[in-house]
């Protein structure tokens, strides 16, 4: 299989288990640790972990406020880590 599994800046509640595909977390609340697996080898799928995102730019959106349109660009987050409403 040749899945790829990628998750920003989010929490696992109550870890992470299974899957067949190659995992990626960054910035991760509760991800398992960073690991190889070989075909003698299976402890799971390889999987990378970086612990803080080191530059994340979210969409921009449109808001309305009163009766008009307002175009609102998130700020910029350096060094992050798990999920961010602001």
């Amino acid at each position: 299989s040749q899945q790829q599994f990628f998750v920003r800046n989010s929490a696992i509640g109550q870890g992470w288990q299974g899957g067949v595909w190659n995992n990626v977390f960054v910035g991760m609340l509760g991800s398992p640790p960073s690991r190889c697996s070989t075909p003698k080898n299976k402890k799971g799928p390889p999987t990378v972990k970086v612990e803080d995102t080191p530059l994340a730019s979210e969409k921009p959106f449109l808001a309305i406020e009163g009766d008009r349109y307002k175009l609102k660009v998130p700020a910029l987050h350096r060094n992050s880590k798990g999920p961010n409403s602001g």
